[in-house]
């Protein structure tokens, strides 16, 4: 790959991607970094959605271990997927365009049906089944952001596997510098040298056994910054729906200010 002027990863938040309007603003951010330079997008779940599954996956641990049949446990399910397949569509609808809305649509329906067979299938590790379920809302969101920057007229694609390697310690797995260098050169700078946008879930990481981890929370940030490091890349975007970095809490300070430069050292 031929590095241009400033190769990046930029990194999106829940509220960031929170409903349509606001994916189209992520994908036009992005669309524009990607006009002159590799980029790289990491993005969270729709606002809200990781908490509505560790809720469901904590509520439900109980349930798989009873008949498939007990109506609780289906009504459960169903309630579950009609409650995601709804915001998730909504928001596609509104952020990715007509020649791309198609596809989006049916991988969002076909992560659901992914979902369903993970809540219905036998367990033993309750922390690797919370991760398993949770990491959905990232891949969700992952595949309209990709539409959307594809709407932009900038060619975008999820990764097609999870490049950030992490070791087996559900919910608050440790990542591995070494592997996740190597996983994103082949998941990640594949997809750039094709000149695509590259999406990538945060949070979301793969055990030694190839099992999904989560990062903890804050955990988007850390893949954003961690897949920096592993891309060799030059800045990390953490955009946010804030101006900035205030120099109080503006909950305790009213007149709290900007403050105009914030070194890392």
């Amino acid at each position: 790959m031929t590095l241009l002027e400033r190769p990046l990863v930029i990194k999106f938040g829940g509220t960031s991607v929170g409903g349509g309007a606001q994916f189209v603003r992520a994908a036009r951010i992005a669309a524009e970094a990607a006009g002159d330079n590799p980029v790289a997008v990491v993005v969270s779940a729709m606002g809200g959605t990781t908490d509505t599954l560790l809720g469901y996956a904590r509520k439900s641990s109980g349930w798989v271990k009873r008949a498939i049949e007990d109506e609780t446990h289906e009504a459960s399910i169903a309630e579950l997927r009609r409650m995601l397949a709804e915001r998730h569509l909504h928001a596609a609808r509104e952020a990715v365009d007509a020649e791309h809305l198609p596809a989006v649509e049916g991988r969002v329906v076909d992560l659901l049906g992914d979902l369903e067979e993970v809540i219905r299938a036998p367990f033993e590790n309750v922390k690797a089944r919370r991760d398993e379920i949770a990491v959905y809302g990232e891949r969700l969101s992952a595949e309209i952001l990709a539409g959307a920057i594809s709407s932009q007229g900038i060619p975008s694609k999820v990764v097609a596997a999870d490049p950030i390697a992490t070791d087996a310690r559900f919910g608050e797995a440790e990542v591995d510098p070494a592997a996740t260098r190597e996983r994103a050169a082949r998941y990640v700078s594949a997809l750039l040298e094709s000149g695509l946008v590259a999406v990538v879930p945060g949070y979301v990481g793969r055990s030694p056994e190839g099992v999904p981890t989560t990062l903890g929370r804050g955990g988007s940030d850390l893949s954003a910054t961690v897949l920096g490091r592993a891309l060799d890349f030059d800045e990390v975007w953490i955009m946010s729906d804030v101006d900035g970095v205030l120099d109080a809490d503006p909950r305790l300070v009213p007149d709290a200010s900007l403050m105009p430069r914030l070194s890392y050292r």
